[in-house]
């Protein structure tokens, strides 16, 4: 109980940063061409972003990862599947933090269901930041329990130790 105490002590100190998604309208060019839409700026190595992007994106289709350019092969768009169809989607950044953008070429898809699929492509942006730094989070609360139970069995060999005296 006193491990306990101790670790949320610790955790009371620690500065508590609410996390902000923002999404923006971006155009890349991805294999020559330019593409239509949207980046969010995460506060993340390259690495870590490229690889939370790969797997979020494999529920929306197929992927394949190129350095840092991604090309999602017959997408899926709520709830539909867009076959012979492409997404792209390119992280940048540095040790400390990455931009994710996701967007498709237009001239690619039919002309009249490129405004509602921009869209969506936003929330998936939205939505890829949410959980990418709820990933984070989860990640810290685990590591926070190892040490509430490596604290935990510690006391409880002390206590032994203690009673075998």
């Amino acid at each position: 109980m006193k491990a306990i105490t101790i670790v949320l002590a610790l955790l009371l100190h620690l500065p508590i940063m609410a996390q902000q998604v923002s999404v923006s309208a971006d155009s890349r060019s991805v294999k020559g061409t330019a593409c239509d839409g949207y980046t969010t700026g995460l506060n993340g190595s390259l690495e870590s972003v490229s690889q939370a992007l790969v797997r979020y994106l494999r529920q929306h289709g197929k992927v394949k990862a190129s350095g840092n350019e991604i090309t999602i092969t017959n997408p899926v768009l709520g709830g539909n599947v867009y076959e012979k169809h492409l997404m792209y989607a390119v992280v940048k950044g540095d040790e400390n933090s990455a931009t994710a953008w996701i967007g498709l070429n237009r001239s690619e898809w039919p002309n009249n269901d490129t405004d509602v699929l921009l869209a969506r492509i936003k929330d998936i942006t939205y939505q890829f930041g949410v959980k990418y730094y709820r990933d984070l989070v989860q990640l810290e609360i685990d590591e926070t329990q190892q040490a509430v139970d490596a604290i935990d069995r510690k006391i409880q060999r002390l206590i032994q130790q203690n009673k075998d005296l």
